[in-house]
This record gives C-alpha cells, structure tokens and sequence, in this order.
C-alpha cells in the first residue's frame, strides 16, 4: 500500500526533498482512504458493508486524540491528575 507513496515521494525527492513529518501524513491519509474503500466496496460488492476496518480507524484516532488531550491536560490513563 505504501509503495506507491514511496514512488511519489523519490519523485518529489529529485526535486525537493519532503520532510519526514509530511510523508507520514501522506501514509496516514493512504491508510484511511485503504479502509474507507475497504468499507464501502464491501457495500457494493456483497449488498452490505464490512465497515469495520473504518470503524476500527475511527476509533484508534479518537483514542490517540483524547490521549494527546488528557495528556496536554496533565490527566494520566487512570484519570488522575498530576497535580
């Protein structure tokens, strides 16, 4: 799945090279779109959907988004503050 964000970047490379920070993100977002279609050519295909791939995304991003929240808040996993 990657190999193709890899050849976009040599090419971007022989030009520019990207950051680091930025190729991640370009995985980041391939991998989403991997799932989104996974899901919905599950839909098409089969007259309904395994929308679990996405759904499962879904939630690993809302886990790491409250976790860098609760964390920027000083709150640790138990829910105690450090203070």
């Amino acid at each position: 799945m990657f190999a193709r964000v890899d050849k976009v970047k040599a090419k971007v490379d022989a030009h520019r090279p990207l950051p680091a920070r930025l190729v991640k993100n370009l995985r980041e977002v391939s991998r989403i779109a991997a799932r989104l279609s996974k899901a919905t050519l599950g839909n098409v295909r089969k007259g309904r959907g395994n929308i679990e791939p996405f759904v499962t995304l879904v939630a690993t991003c809302v886990e790491e988004s409250l976790r860098q929240y609760l964390q920027a808040l000083g709150i640790d996993k138990q829910g105690d503050s450090d203070g």
